[in-house]
Protein backbone atom coordinates (compact mmCIF):
# COMPACT_ATOMS: atom_id res chain seq x y z
CA UNK A 1 0.00 0.00 0.00
CA UNK A 2 2.79 2.41 0.88
CA UNK A 3 4.41 1.90 -2.51
CA UNK A 4 1.16 2.69 -4.30
CA UNK A 5 0.60 5.79 -2.17
CA UNK A 6 4.12 6.97 -2.93
CA UNK A 7 3.49 6.38 -6.61
CA UNK A 8 0.32 8.49 -6.47
CA UNK A 9 2.24 11.34 -4.80
CA UNK A 10 4.92 11.12 -7.50
CA UNK A 11 2.18 11.07 -10.15
CA UNK A 12 0.93 14.44 -8.88
CA UNK A 13 4.47 15.88 -8.93
CA UNK A 14 5.23 14.59 -12.43
CA UNK A 15 1.84 15.82 -13.68
CA UNK A 16 2.61 19.32 -12.36
CA UNK A 17 6.04 19.23 -14.02
CA UNK A 18 4.49 18.00 -17.29
CA UNK A 19 2.03 20.90 -17.37
CA UNK A 20 4.84 23.42 -16.78
CA UNK A 21 7.14 21.91 -19.40
CA UNK A 22 4.49 21.54 -22.07
CA UNK A 23 3.12 25.02 -21.57
CA UNK A 24 6.63 26.36 -22.05
CA UNK A 25 7.61 24.32 -25.11
CA UNK A 26 4.45 23.79 -27.14
CA UNK A 27 4.64 25.61 -30.45
CA UNK A 28 1.95 27.98 -31.59
CA UNK A 29 -0.37 26.83 -34.42
CA UNK A 30 1.05 26.86 -37.92
CA UNK A 31 2.19 30.41 -38.77
CA UNK A 32 0.46 32.14 -41.64
CA UNK A 33 2.71 31.18 -44.52
CA UNK A 34 0.16 32.21 -47.14
CA UNK A 35 2.28 35.13 -48.31
CA UNK A 36 5.37 32.97 -48.84
CA UNK A 37 3.31 30.28 -50.52
CA UNK A 38 1.60 32.82 -52.76
CA UNK A 39 4.98 34.11 -53.91
CA UNK A 40 6.29 30.60 -54.58
CA UNK A 41 3.17 29.72 -56.57
CA UNK A 42 3.21 33.05 -58.42
CA UNK A 43 6.62 32.10 -59.79
CA UNK A 44 4.95 29.16 -61.55
CA UNK A 45 2.55 31.44 -63.45
CA UNK A 46 3.22 32.43 -67.02
CA UNK A 47 6.41 30.40 -67.18
CA UNK A 48 7.02 28.89 -70.61
CA UNK A 49 6.34 25.21 -70.44
CA UNK A 50 8.22 22.66 -72.55
CA UNK A 51 6.41 21.02 -75.47
CA UNK A 52 6.18 17.70 -73.67
CA UNK A 53 4.80 19.26 -70.44
CA UNK A 54 1.48 17.45 -70.60
CA UNK A 55 3.22 14.12 -71.20
CA UNK A 56 5.50 14.80 -68.21
CA UNK A 57 2.52 15.72 -66.02
CA UNK A 58 0.66 12.61 -67.16
CA UNK A 59 3.65 10.54 -66.12
CA UNK A 60 3.78 12.33 -62.78
CA UNK A 61 0.04 11.82 -62.31
CA UNK A 62 0.52 8.09 -62.75
CA UNK A 63 3.33 8.21 -60.20
CA UNK A 64 1.08 10.21 -57.84
CA UNK A 65 -1.73 7.66 -57.94
CA UNK A 66 0.70 4.78 -57.54
CA UNK A 67 2.38 6.60 -54.65
CA UNK A 68 -0.90 6.88 -52.77
CA UNK A 69 -2.00 3.37 -53.59
CA UNK A 70 -4.75 4.66 -55.82
CA UNK A 71 -5.37 8.34 -55.28
CA UNK A 72 -9.07 8.48 -56.03
CA UNK A 73 -10.18 5.97 -53.34
CA UNK A 74 -8.04 7.70 -50.71
CA UNK A 75 -9.36 11.12 -51.66
CA UNK A 76 -12.94 9.89 -51.82
CA UNK A 77 -12.58 8.57 -48.25
CA UNK A 78 -11.65 12.08 -47.17
CA UNK A 79 -14.51 14.01 -48.73
CA UNK A 80 -17.75 13.99 -46.74
CA UNK A 81 -19.79 15.30 -49.68
CA UNK A 82 -19.07 12.60 -52.25
CA UNK A 83 -21.55 14.16 -54.67
CA UNK A 84 -18.84 16.63 -55.67
CA UNK A 85 -16.52 13.84 -56.76
CA UNK A 86 -19.35 12.08 -58.56
CA UNK A 87 -19.95 15.25 -60.57
CA UNK A 88 -16.28 15.25 -61.58
CA UNK A 89 -16.26 11.59 -62.50
CA UNK A 90 -19.48 11.86 -64.52
CA UNK A 91 -18.34 15.01 -66.27
CA UNK A 92 -21.45 16.85 -65.13
CA UNK A 93 -19.42 19.93 -64.30
CA UNK A 94 -15.88 20.94 -65.26
CA UNK A 95 -13.47 20.54 -62.38
CA UNK A 96 -12.54 24.22 -62.67
CA UNK A 97 -16.12 25.14 -61.71
CA UNK A 98 -15.86 23.01 -58.59
CA UNK A 99 -12.78 24.78 -57.28
CA UNK A 100 -14.77 27.49 -55.47
CA UNK A 101 -16.49 24.70 -53.49
CA UNK A 102 -15.91 25.05 -49.77
CA UNK A 103 -14.27 21.65 -49.33
CA UNK A 104 -10.47 21.98 -49.88
CA UNK A 105 -10.20 18.32 -50.83
CA UNK A 106 -11.97 19.15 -54.09
CA UNK A 107 -9.07 21.46 -54.96
CA UNK A 108 -6.60 18.69 -54.10
CA UNK A 109 -8.55 16.29 -56.30
CA UNK A 110 -8.47 18.84 -59.12
CA UNK A 111 -4.72 19.31 -58.68
CA UNK A 112 -4.23 15.55 -58.93
CA UNK A 113 -5.78 15.72 -62.43
CA UNK A 114 -3.58 18.42 -63.94
CA UNK A 115 -2.77 15.93 -66.68
CA UNK A 116 -6.24 16.62 -68.08
CA UNK A 117 -5.31 20.26 -68.80
CA UNK A 118 -4.72 19.19 -72.41
CA UNK A 119 -2.46 22.05 -73.55
CA UNK A 120 0.28 24.30 -72.26
CA UNK A 121 -1.82 27.46 -72.25
CA UNK A 122 -4.55 25.75 -70.23
CA UNK A 123 -1.92 24.45 -67.81
CA UNK A 124 -1.11 27.98 -66.65
CA UNK A 125 -4.83 28.61 -66.19
CA UNK A 126 -5.05 25.54 -63.98
CA UNK A 127 -2.10 26.65 -61.87
CA UNK A 128 -3.62 30.12 -61.51
CA UNK A 129 -6.98 28.69 -60.42
CA UNK A 130 -5.35 26.47 -57.80
CA UNK A 131 -3.16 29.33 -56.57
CA UNK A 132 -6.21 31.58 -56.14
CA UNK A 133 -7.95 28.82 -54.22
CA UNK A 134 -5.07 28.70 -51.76
CA UNK A 135 -4.71 32.48 -51.44
CA UNK A 136 -8.44 33.26 -51.11
CA UNK A 137 -8.98 30.54 -48.53
CA UNK A 138 -5.76 31.23 -46.67
CA UNK A 139 -6.63 34.90 -46.16
CA UNK A 140 -9.20 33.93 -43.48
CA UNK A 141 -8.43 32.17 -40.16
CA UNK A 142 -8.16 28.42 -40.70
CA UNK A 143 -8.40 25.50 -38.33
CA UNK A 144 -5.57 22.98 -38.33
CA UNK A 145 -7.25 20.58 -40.77
CA UNK A 146 -7.85 23.26 -43.40
CA UNK A 147 -4.32 24.58 -42.91
CA UNK A 148 -3.09 21.06 -43.61
CA UNK A 149 -5.19 20.69 -46.73
CA UNK A 150 -4.68 24.15 -48.23
CA UNK A 151 -1.16 25.09 -47.11
CA UNK A 152 0.47 21.66 -47.18
CA UNK A 153 -1.23 18.91 -49.19
CA UNK A 154 -2.56 21.02 -52.07
CA UNK A 155 0.82 22.73 -52.75
CA UNK A 156 2.62 19.38 -52.45
CA UNK A 157 0.16 17.74 -54.84
CA UNK A 158 0.81 20.49 -57.37
CA UNK A 159 4.56 20.21 -56.85
CA UNK A 160 4.55 16.44 -57.34
CA UNK A 161 2.81 16.85 -60.69
CA UNK A 162 4.92 19.78 -61.90
CA UNK A 163 8.36 18.97 -60.48
CA UNK A 164 9.72 17.73 -63.82
CA UNK A 165 8.20 20.69 -65.70
CA UNK A 166 8.72 23.73 -63.44
CA UNK A 167 10.91 24.63 -60.48
CA UNK A 168 8.74 23.79 -57.46
CA UNK A 169 11.46 23.66 -54.77
CA UNK A 170 10.25 26.87 -53.09
CA UNK A 171 6.68 25.55 -52.94
CA UNK A 172 7.86 22.35 -51.25
CA UNK A 173 9.98 24.26 -48.72
CA UNK A 174 7.06 26.42 -47.60
CA UNK A 175 4.73 23.41 -47.40
CA UNK A 176 7.25 21.53 -45.23
CA UNK A 177 7.52 24.52 -42.90
CA UNK A 178 3.74 24.68 -42.60
CA UNK A 179 3.55 20.95 -41.92
CA UNK A 180 6.10 21.24 -39.14
CA UNK A 181 4.06 23.99 -37.46
CA UNK A 182 0.83 22.01 -37.69
CA UNK A 183 2.38 18.87 -36.20
CA UNK A 184 4.00 20.80 -33.35
CA UNK A 185 0.75 22.58 -32.59
CA UNK A 186 -1.50 19.53 -32.50
CA UNK A 187 0.38 16.56 -31.02
CA UNK A 188 1.59 15.67 -27.57
CA UNK A 189 4.97 13.96 -27.20
CA UNK A 190 3.52 10.47 -27.78
CA UNK A 191 1.51 11.40 -30.87
CA UNK A 192 -1.70 12.00 -28.92
CA UNK A 193 -3.85 14.85 -30.34
CA UNK A 194 -5.13 17.93 -28.55
CA UNK A 195 -8.83 18.72 -28.26
CA UNK A 196 -8.45 21.20 -31.13
CA UNK A 197 -8.04 18.40 -33.66
CA UNK A 198 -9.54 15.35 -31.98
CA UNK A 199 -12.68 15.45 -34.14
CA UNK A 200 -10.55 15.71 -37.31
CA UNK A 201 -7.74 13.41 -36.22
CA UNK A 202 -8.35 10.67 -38.80
CA UNK A 203 -8.49 13.15 -41.68
CA UNK A 204 -5.41 14.95 -40.41
CA UNK A 205 -3.40 11.72 -40.04
CA UNK A 206 -4.30 10.54 -43.54
CA UNK A 207 -3.21 13.87 -44.99
CA UNK A 208 0.07 13.71 -43.05
CA UNK A 209 0.72 10.25 -44.44
CA UNK A 210 0.11 11.38 -48.03
CA UNK A 211 2.09 14.60 -47.56
CA UNK A 212 5.21 12.79 -46.33
CA UNK A 213 5.08 10.51 -49.36
CA UNK A 214 4.82 13.54 -51.63
CA UNK A 215 7.69 15.33 -49.90
CA UNK A 216 9.88 12.28 -50.46
CA UNK A 217 9.44 12.46 -54.24
CA UNK A 218 9.40 16.27 -54.53
CA UNK A 219 12.58 16.97 -52.59
CA UNK A 220 15.76 17.62 -54.54
CA UNK A 221 18.37 14.88 -54.01
CA UNK A 222 20.75 17.34 -52.32
CA UNK A 223 18.03 19.07 -50.22
CA UNK A 224 18.22 19.17 -46.43
CA UNK A 225 16.08 16.25 -45.25
CA UNK A 226 16.28 17.13 -41.55
CA UNK A 227 12.85 18.85 -41.43
CA UNK A 228 11.15 15.82 -42.94
CA UNK A 229 12.93 13.53 -40.48
CA UNK A 230 11.82 15.74 -37.57
CA UNK A 231 8.21 15.59 -38.76
CA UNK A 232 8.41 11.82 -39.21
CA UNK A 233 9.74 11.41 -35.67
CA UNK A 234 7.05 13.69 -34.20
CA UNK A 235 4.20 11.67 -35.74
CA UNK A 236 5.73 8.21 -35.30
CA UNK A 237 3.31 7.52 -32.44
CA UNK A 238 0.21 8.41 -34.46
CA UNK A 239 -0.56 4.89 -35.86
CA UNK A 240 -0.80 3.44 -32.37
CA UNK A 241 -3.10 6.23 -31.23
CA UNK A 242 -5.35 5.57 -34.21
CA UNK A 243 -5.56 1.88 -33.37
CA UNK A 244 -6.41 2.72 -29.77
CA UNK A 245 -9.25 4.97 -30.92
CA UNK A 246 -10.83 2.29 -33.11
CA UNK A 247 -14.35 1.23 -32.26
CA UNK A 248 -15.62 -2.23 -33.00
CA UNK A 249 -17.06 -1.10 -36.33
CA UNK A 250 -13.77 0.44 -37.49
CA UNK A 251 -14.77 4.09 -36.94
CA UNK A 252 -12.81 6.31 -34.57
CA UNK A 253 -13.90 7.57 -31.17
CA UNK A 254 -14.46 11.33 -30.90
CA UNK A 255 -14.19 11.72 -34.66
CA UNK A 256 -16.46 13.61 -37.02
CA UNK A 257 -15.72 11.17 -39.84
CA UNK A 258 -18.20 8.28 -39.80
CA UNK A 259 -16.41 6.17 -42.39
CA UNK A 260 -14.48 3.16 -41.06
CA UNK A 261 -10.71 3.34 -41.06
CA UNK A 262 -9.78 0.30 -43.12
CA UNK A 263 -6.93 -2.07 -42.33
CA UNK A 264 -5.39 -1.03 -45.66
CA UNK A 265 -5.39 2.61 -44.56
CA UNK A 266 -3.85 1.68 -41.21
CA UNK A 267 -1.21 -0.40 -42.98
CA UNK A 268 -0.29 2.63 -45.07
CA UNK A 269 -0.03 4.78 -41.96
CA UNK A 270 2.19 2.23 -40.22
CA UNK A 271 5.05 3.49 -42.36
CA UNK A 272 5.08 6.44 -39.96
CA UNK A 273 5.74 4.15 -36.98
CA UNK A 274 9.16 3.32 -35.61
CA UNK A 275 7.88 0.62 -33.23
CA UNK A 276 7.61 -2.92 -34.56
CA UNK A 277 4.93 -3.66 -31.95
CA UNK A 278 2.51 -1.51 -33.93
CA UNK A 279 2.55 -3.97 -36.81
CA UNK A 280 1.88 -6.82 -34.37
CA UNK A 281 -1.04 -4.88 -32.90
CA UNK A 282 -2.55 -4.39 -36.35
CA UNK A 283 -2.10 -8.06 -37.26
CA UNK A 284 -3.85 -9.20 -34.10
CA UNK A 285 -6.53 -6.56 -33.75
CA UNK A 286 -7.50 -5.77 -37.34
CA UNK A 287 -10.83 -6.53 -38.90
CA UNK A 288 -9.65 -10.08 -39.53
CA UNK A 289 -7.18 -10.80 -36.72
CA UNK A 290 -4.46 -13.34 -37.41
CA UNK A 291 -3.79 -16.11 -34.96
CA UNK A 292 -2.94 -16.20 -32.15
CA UNK A 293 -5.71 -13.96 -30.93
CA UNK A 294 -4.82 -10.71 -29.17
CA UNK A 295 -2.76 -11.48 -26.09
CA UNK A 296 -2.86 -9.02 -23.22
CA UNK A 297 0.57 -10.02 -22.01
CA UNK A 298 2.27 -9.61 -25.38
CA UNK A 299 0.38 -6.47 -26.33
CA UNK A 300 0.86 -3.94 -23.55
CA UNK A 301 -2.57 -2.84 -22.37
CA UNK A 302 -1.36 -0.23 -19.88
CA UNK A 303 -0.60 2.37 -22.53
CA UNK A 304 -3.49 4.65 -21.67
CA UNK A 305 -3.19 8.34 -22.50
CA UNK A 306 -3.82 11.20 -20.10
CA UNK A 307 -2.85 14.53 -21.64
CA UNK A 308 -2.95 17.59 -19.41
CA UNK A 309 -1.76 19.64 -22.38
CA UNK A 310 -4.40 18.28 -24.73
CA UNK A 311 -7.23 18.36 -22.20
CA UNK A 312 -8.28 14.77 -22.81
CA UNK A 313 -7.67 11.13 -21.93
CA UNK A 314 -8.33 7.64 -23.27
CA UNK A 315 -8.57 4.44 -21.24
CA UNK A 316 -8.81 0.95 -22.70
CA UNK A 317 -8.36 -2.53 -21.27
CA UNK A 318 -6.90 -4.18 -24.37
CA UNK A 319 -6.23 -3.94 -28.10
CA UNK A 320 -9.20 -6.04 -29.14
CA UNK A 321 -11.91 -4.16 -31.00
CA UNK A 322 -14.44 -5.25 -28.38
CA UNK A 323 -12.30 -3.87 -25.54
CA UNK A 324 -13.75 -1.57 -22.89
CA UNK A 325 -12.89 2.01 -23.82
CA UNK A 326 -13.44 5.39 -22.22
CA UNK A 327 -12.57 8.62 -23.97
CA UNK A 328 -13.03 12.11 -22.53
CA UNK A 329 -12.32 15.70 -23.52
CA UNK A 330 -12.63 18.56 -21.06
CA UNK A 331 -12.38 22.34 -21.26
CA UNK A 332 -14.11 25.46 -19.96
CA UNK A 333 -17.28 24.54 -21.86
CA UNK A 334 -17.64 21.24 -20.04
CA UNK A 335 -16.98 17.54 -20.55
CA UNK A 336 -17.42 15.33 -23.62
CA UNK A 337 -17.50 11.61 -22.97
CA UNK A 338 -17.62 8.25 -24.73
CA UNK A 339 -17.93 4.83 -23.16
CA UNK A 340 -18.07 1.65 -25.17
CA UNK A 341 -17.39 -2.04 -25.37
CA UNK A 342 -17.48 -3.23 -28.98
CA UNK A 343 -20.23 -0.63 -29.49
CA UNK A 344 -20.42 2.95 -28.29
CA UNK A 345 -22.84 3.18 -25.39
CA UNK A 346 -22.60 6.71 -23.97
CA UNK A 347 -21.54 9.43 -26.38
CA UNK A 348 -21.68 13.22 -26.14
CA UNK A 349 -21.50 16.19 -23.78
CA UNK A 350 -22.37 15.28 -20.19
CA UNK A 351 -21.53 18.16 -17.87
CA UNK A 352 -23.79 18.53 -14.82
CA UNK A 353 -26.03 21.40 -13.89
CA UNK A 354 -25.30 22.26 -10.27
CA UNK A 355 -27.08 24.64 -7.92
CA UNK A 356 -25.80 25.54 -4.47
CA UNK A 357 -28.27 27.22 -2.11
CA UNK A 358 -30.48 28.12 -5.05
CA UNK A 359 -27.74 29.62 -7.26
CA UNK A 360 -27.07 27.92 -10.59
CA UNK A 361 -23.31 27.63 -11.02
CA UNK A 362 -21.26 28.42 -14.13
CA UNK A 363 -17.68 27.51 -15.00
CA UNK A 364 -15.10 30.22 -14.41
CA UNK A 365 -11.77 29.65 -16.15
CA UNK A 366 -10.08 26.56 -17.57
CA UNK A 367 -10.23 23.19 -15.79
CA UNK A 368 -7.15 21.45 -14.44
CA UNK A 369 -6.13 17.82 -14.30
CA UNK A 370 -5.53 17.12 -10.61
CA UNK A 371 -4.08 13.62 -10.74
CA UNK A 372 -3.98 10.52 -12.92
CA UNK A 373 -2.73 6.95 -12.75
CA UNK A 374 -2.69 4.20 -15.36
CA UNK A 375 -1.38 0.71 -14.62
CA UNK A 376 -2.34 -2.91 -15.32
CA UNK A 377 -5.27 -2.80 -12.88
CA UNK A 378 -6.99 0.54 -13.34
CA UNK A 379 -6.89 3.76 -15.31
CA UNK A 380 -7.84 6.86 -13.33
CA UNK A 381 -8.03 10.62 -13.88
CA UNK A 382 -9.57 13.48 -11.91
CA UNK A 383 -10.39 16.89 -13.38
CA UNK A 384 -11.43 20.01 -11.48
CA UNK A 385 -13.49 23.02 -12.59
CA UNK A 386 -13.83 26.26 -10.61
CA UNK A 387 -17.44 27.39 -10.54
CA UNK A 388 -19.32 30.50 -9.49
CA UNK A 389 -18.40 31.69 -6.01
CA UNK A 390 -15.29 29.54 -5.84
CA UNK A 391 -17.19 26.24 -5.71
CA UNK A 392 -15.07 23.32 -6.97
CA UNK A 393 -16.49 20.56 -9.14
CA UNK A 394 -14.20 17.53 -9.25
CA UNK A 395 -14.93 14.62 -11.58
CA UNK A 396 -13.00 11.37 -11.42
CA UNK A 397 -13.26 8.60 -14.00
CA UNK A 398 -12.03 5.07 -13.31
CA UNK A 399 -11.85 2.07 -15.64
CA UNK A 400 -11.11 -1.29 -14.04
CA UNK A 401 -9.18 -3.36 -16.56
CA UNK A 402 -9.77 -6.82 -15.17
CA UNK A 403 -13.27 -6.35 -13.76
CA UNK A 404 -14.77 -4.49 -16.76
CA UNK A 405 -16.54 -1.66 -14.98
CA UNK A 406 -16.36 2.12 -14.89
CA UNK A 407 -16.84 4.30 -11.82
CA UNK A 408 -17.55 8.00 -12.35
CA UNK A 409 -17.88 10.38 -9.45
CA UNK A 410 -18.62 14.10 -9.12
CA UNK A 411 -17.64 15.97 -5.95
CA UNK A 412 -19.10 19.42 -5.18
CA UNK A 413 -16.93 21.40 -2.76
CA UNK A 414 -17.90 24.92 -1.67
CA UNK A 415 -15.08 27.25 -0.54
CA UNK A 416 -13.59 26.50 2.88
CA UNK A 417 -15.28 29.54 4.46
CA UNK A 418 -18.63 28.14 3.32
CA UNK A 419 -17.92 24.85 5.09
CA UNK A 420 -18.11 26.28 8.61
CA UNK A 421 -20.25 24.28 10.98
CA UNK A 422 -22.92 26.97 11.17
CA UNK A 423 -23.28 27.15 7.36
CA UNK A 424 -25.17 24.44 5.52
CA UNK A 425 -25.53 24.42 1.73
CA UNK A 426 -28.41 23.02 -0.26
CA UNK A 427 -27.17 21.07 -3.28
CA UNK A 428 -29.10 20.26 -6.42
CA UNK A 429 -27.33 18.19 -9.08
CA UNK A 430 -28.53 16.99 -12.47
CA UNK A 431 -26.46 15.38 -15.24
CA UNK A 432 -27.75 14.00 -18.55
CA UNK A 433 -25.76 11.19 -20.17
CA UNK A 434 -26.54 10.97 -23.92
CA UNK A 435 -26.56 7.56 -25.54
CA UNK A 436 -24.90 6.59 -28.81
CA UNK A 437 -26.95 5.87 -31.92
CA UNK A 438 -28.81 2.58 -31.66
CA UNK A 439 -28.62 2.44 -27.85
CA UNK A 440 -31.68 2.79 -25.63
CA UNK A 441 -32.50 2.21 -21.97
CA UNK A 442 -34.52 -0.34 -20.05
CA UNK A 443 -35.67 0.49 -16.52
CA UNK A 444 -36.28 -1.87 -13.63
CA UNK A 445 -39.80 -1.46 -12.27
CA UNK A 446 -39.01 -1.63 -8.54
CA UNK A 447 -35.34 -0.70 -8.20
CA UNK A 448 -33.26 2.33 -9.15
CA UNK A 449 -31.06 0.83 -11.84
CA UNK A 450 -31.31 0.45 -15.60
CA UNK A 451 -29.81 -1.24 -18.63
CA UNK A 452 -28.27 0.00 -21.87
CA UNK A 453 -29.78 -1.98 -24.74
CA UNK A 454 -28.78 -2.10 -28.43
CA UNK A 455 -31.98 -3.70 -29.78
CA UNK A 456 -30.55 -7.20 -29.57
CA UNK A 457 -28.98 -7.61 -26.15
CA UNK A 458 -28.20 -5.78 -22.92
CA UNK A 459 -24.80 -4.14 -23.20
CA UNK A 460 -24.32 -2.51 -19.78
CA UNK A 461 -25.84 -1.96 -16.37
CA UNK A 462 -26.24 1.51 -14.81
CA UNK A 463 -26.29 1.80 -11.00
CA UNK A 464 -26.52 5.03 -8.96
CA UNK A 465 -24.81 3.94 -5.70
CA UNK A 466 -25.82 7.04 -3.72
CA UNK A 467 -29.52 6.38 -4.28
CA UNK A 468 -31.51 3.80 -2.40
CA UNK A 469 -31.77 0.46 -4.18
CA UNK A 470 -35.55 0.22 -3.86
CA UNK A 471 -37.72 3.00 -5.25
CA UNK A 472 -40.05 2.74 -2.26
CA UNK A 473 -37.29 3.46 0.25
CA UNK A 474 -37.08 6.94 1.65
CA UNK A 475 -33.71 8.75 1.58
CA UNK A 476 -31.93 9.21 4.90
CA UNK A 477 -29.11 11.45 6.00
CA UNK A 478 -27.77 14.58 4.34
CA UNK A 479 -27.50 12.96 0.87
CA UNK A 480 -29.19 10.27 -1.14
CA UNK A 481 -32.35 11.98 -2.36
CA UNK A 482 -32.55 11.72 -6.12
CA UNK A 483 -33.64 9.77 -9.14
CA UNK A 484 -32.27 7.90 -12.15
CA UNK A 485 -34.42 8.95 -15.11
CA UNK A 486 -34.21 6.60 -18.09
CA UNK A 487 -35.30 7.90 -21.49
CA UNK A 488 -35.05 6.63 -25.07
CA UNK A 489 -31.81 8.40 -26.02
CA UNK A 490 -30.30 9.30 -22.63
CA UNK A 491 -30.43 8.78 -18.91
CA UNK A 492 -30.28 11.49 -16.26
CA UNK A 493 -28.95 11.20 -12.72
CA UNK A 494 -30.46 13.74 -10.32
CA UNK A 495 -29.40 14.08 -6.69
CA UNK A 496 -29.96 16.63 -3.95
CA UNK A 497 -28.91 17.07 -0.36
CA UNK A 498 -27.77 19.43 2.36
CA UNK A 499 -24.42 19.81 4.04
CA UNK A 500 -20.93 21.09 3.36
CA UNK A 501 -20.22 18.97 0.27
CA UNK A 502 -21.82 16.30 -1.89
CA UNK A 503 -20.65 13.26 -3.83
CA UNK A 504 -22.56 11.87 -6.83
CA UNK A 505 -21.33 8.44 -8.02
CA UNK A 506 -22.24 6.40 -11.10
CA UNK A 507 -21.36 2.73 -11.63
CA UNK A 508 -21.34 1.22 -15.13
CA UNK A 509 -21.01 -2.54 -15.45
CA UNK A 510 -19.53 -3.08 -18.94
CA UNK A 511 -19.78 -6.88 -18.85
CA UNK A 512 -22.98 -7.75 -20.81
CA UNK A 513 -23.25 -11.22 -19.32
CA UNK A 514 -22.70 -10.11 -15.72
CA UNK A 515 -25.05 -7.11 -16.12
CA UNK A 516 -28.06 -9.44 -16.23
CA UNK A 517 -27.21 -11.21 -12.98
CA UNK A 518 -28.63 -10.31 -9.53
CA UNK A 519 -27.20 -7.14 -8.05
CA UNK A 520 -27.45 -5.02 -4.93
CA UNK A 521 -25.80 -1.93 -3.50
CA UNK A 522 -25.84 0.20 -0.40
CA UNK A 523 -24.10 3.09 1.29
CA UNK A 524 -21.64 2.00 3.98
CA UNK A 525 -21.09 3.50 7.39
CA UNK A 526 -17.85 5.47 7.69
CA UNK A 527 -16.43 5.95 11.18
CA UNK A 528 -13.69 8.12 12.64
CA UNK A 529 -12.59 7.73 16.27
CA UNK A 530 -15.58 5.48 16.92
CA UNK A 531 -18.04 8.09 15.68
CA UNK A 532 -20.10 7.94 12.48
CA UNK A 533 -18.91 10.39 9.83
CA UNK A 534 -21.67 12.33 8.00
CA UNK A 535 -22.06 11.93 4.23
CA UNK A 536 -20.81 15.48 3.57
CA UNK A 537 -17.42 14.57 5.09
CA UNK A 538 -16.76 11.10 3.67
CA UNK A 539 -18.79 8.39 1.93
CA UNK A 540 -18.36 4.72 1.05
CA UNK A 541 -20.39 2.31 -1.06
CA UNK A 542 -20.60 -1.39 -1.80
CA UNK A 543 -21.82 -2.59 -5.19
CA UNK A 544 -22.40 -6.27 -5.93
CA UNK A 545 -23.15 -7.63 -9.41
CA UNK A 546 -23.26 -11.39 -9.72
CA UNK A 547 -20.38 -12.78 -7.69
CA UNK A 548 -18.31 -9.59 -7.92
CA UNK A 549 -18.32 -7.03 -5.08
CA UNK A 550 -16.64 -3.63 -5.20
CA UNK A 551 -16.12 -1.01 -2.52
CA UNK A 552 -15.53 2.72 -3.08
CA UNK A 553 -14.54 5.36 -0.49
CA UNK A 554 -14.22 9.12 -1.06
CA UNK A 555 -13.28 11.83 1.42
CA UNK A 556 -15.05 15.13 0.68
CA UNK A 557 -12.88 17.38 2.78
CA UNK A 558 -9.97 16.85 5.10
CA UNK A 559 -8.27 13.47 4.79
CA UNK A 560 -8.20 11.56 8.05
CA UNK A 561 -7.86 8.04 9.41
CA UNK A 562 -11.26 6.40 8.96
CA UNK A 563 -12.77 2.93 8.74
CA UNK A 564 -15.57 1.38 6.68
CA UNK A 565 -16.59 -2.22 6.04
CA UNK A 566 -13.61 -3.40 8.09
CA UNK A 567 -11.18 -1.38 5.95
CA UNK A 568 -8.95 1.30 7.47
CA UNK A 569 -7.85 4.17 5.20
CA UNK A 570 -6.08 7.48 5.51
CA UNK A 571 -6.49 8.61 1.92
CA UNK A 572 -8.79 10.68 -0.29
CA UNK A 573 -10.03 7.83 -2.47
CA UNK A 574 -10.04 4.05 -2.21
CA UNK A 575 -11.38 1.44 -4.64
CA UNK A 576 -11.24 -2.23 -3.81
CA UNK A 577 -12.63 -5.64 -4.71
CA UNK A 578 -14.07 -7.87 -1.99
CA UNK A 579 -12.89 -11.44 -2.51
CA UNK A 580 -14.67 -14.69 -1.65
CA UNK A 581 -12.60 -15.12 1.52
CA UNK A 582 -13.78 -11.63 2.63
CA UNK A 583 -10.33 -10.14 2.06
CA UNK A 584 -10.02 -6.82 0.24
CA UNK A 585 -7.95 -6.44 -2.92
CA UNK A 586 -6.86 -2.85 -3.41
CA UNK A 587 -7.46 -1.61 -6.95
CA UNK A 588 -6.74 2.08 -6.43
CA UNK A 589 -5.77 4.40 -3.62
CA UNK A 590 -5.23 8.15 -3.98
CA UNK A 591 -3.67 10.18 -1.21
Amino acid sequence: MRKQLARMVLARVFLFMEVINLSATVSQPCPNTTALLEQALANLDNVPVPPDAIDQISSNATRYRRLLGGADPMLAWMVDDEDLLVQIENGDRPVSQLLPAKHPMVAIHCASRLDEAGAGDRLNQWIDLLRKKIVSSGSAPLDFLNQQWLLVELPLTMASLLDSVLDTAAVVDVAVESLQGIVDGTLDTDGWPSNDVMHDFALLCASWCRSLRLIAVCREPNADDAPRQDIHEAISGVPRQLMRLLRGDGTLMNNATKKPLSDEMLSAMLELSTDMTDQLILERTGKRPVKPRPNRVTLDRSLNSVSAWGGNFLFHDGWERNACKISAMYDASGFSFEVGKKKSLILGACFPKVSVSGQLLAVEGEPELLVSLCDDQVAFAEVQWTMTGGVKLQRHVILSMEDKFAWIGDVILPPVEEQAEDKVCEFDYRCCWPLADGISTIAESETNEGYLYDGEKIRALVIPPALKEWKTERPTGSAGAGKLELEDSSFTLAQSGTGHAMYVPLFLDLSPRRSKRPRTWRQLTVAERLEIVPADVAVAYRVQVGKKQFVMYRALGEVSNRTFFGQNVNTELFLGRLEKDRSMTELLQVE
